[in-house]
């Protein structure tokens, strides 16, 4: 469960670059992410393995649609 924490905020940084205009990553941002997947995957790797996937796609879905526009 620990690695879905981790990945998210790394995944969900490459997931709005591509889905949300607003949110292009810079050439310095990109190597953050970077050094993130590489830093997850040496502390993580055997669980990398499993067949599990991430919730980072939650977060992109609703920040890529209306849905992070509706008013509370």
């Amino acid at each position: 469960m620990s690695v879905f924490i981790y990945l998210t905020p790394a995944l969900t940084a490459l997931g709005l670059h591509f889905f949300v205009r607003g949110e292009r990553l810079s050439p310095l941002q990109w190597l953050g992410v970077a050094i993130a997947f590489l830093g997850l995957f040496l502390a993580f790797a055997e669980g990398f393995f499993s067949g599990q996937r991430t919730w980072a796609s939650t977060t992109v879905l609703i920040r890529a649609t209306r849905l992070s526009h509706a008013s509370s």
